[in-house]
């Protein structure tokens, strides 16, 4: 994942009002990540490319990757349970945005 496209929409994130507090400490966390990231390292943290065998892979809880999934599905979550409200047409983009980034591989092998 490009660090940068990651950071324009959590910055787009933080600018919406009325999110709940599960979102909001999602956007938190990722953001915090983020700066402890260089674009290269997130870039390698974040591209799904496996180096060793299930047994042997370190899962540590800042994985950059794994951030980005968690607010995705918090916000869809949101997004699901508030469709019928009318939610802000920006949640939707925004998730939209995340998910293009999330499911790479099944856009890009049919």
């Amino acid at each position: 994942m490009n660090k940068q496209i990651v950071q324009a929409i959590i910055s787009d994130l933080r600018e919406l009002h009325g999110l709940p507090e599960e979102v909001q400490t999602k956007i938190l966390r990722l953001h915090s990540i983020l700066a402890s990231y260089s674009d290269e390292q997130f870039e390698s943290a974040s591209d799904g490319v496996v180096t060793r065998p299930a047994a042997e892979q370190m899962v540590t809880p800042d994985d950059p990757g794994r951030a980005v999934y968690d607010l995705y599905a918090e916000l869809d979550q949101y997004a699901e349970q508030n469709r019928s409200d009318g939610i802000d047409s920006q949640v939707v983009s925004l998730l939209q945005r995340l998910r293009g980034l999330l499911d790479a591989y099944e856009r890009d092998f049919p």
